[in-house]
């Protein structure tokens, strides 16, 4: 069940981060790296918290400690989110907004469900 929970808090945290990228890529033309930047932030200060509250449900004792680590998960996540968006929109012909999603979907897979599960919520 826990998994299927995690699956529903980053759909909704991707959600948050795809609105903010789009909206400032179509804002901000020229300027996509820091689009998708802001956009993978602002996901990730909502999965942080839906996280912390449904998903693992940790208290409030833990706040600081799972902060941090989380923290330095999501530095991981943002170089490795950014290096996928800068790869796809330098080296192919993919849109920029296919390559949001494409660099979401790699790093959700490849690396956030595991470090969180086993090092930021365990």
């Amino acid at each position: 069940m826990r998994f299927i929970k995690a699956q529903a808090s980053a759909l909704v945290a991707t959600g948050v981060q795809f609105s903010v990228s789009f909206l400032l890529l179509h804002m901000w033309e020229g300027y996509g790296v820091a689009a998708n930047v802001t956009g993978v932030a602002c996901g990730g200060i909502t999965n942080f918290m839906i996280n912390r509250k449904w998903v693992y449900q940790k208290g409030d004792d833990t706040w600081n400690w799972q902060a941090i680590k989380y923290i330095i998960v999501w530095f991981g996540n943002l170089i490795v989110n950014t290096v996928c968006f800068w790869v796809l929109t330098n080296y192919t012909a993919i849109d920029q907004r296919v390559a949001v999603v494409m660099a979401s979907v790699i790093t959700a897979v490849g690396y956030n469900y595991g470090m969180q599960k086993r090092f930021v919520f365990k």
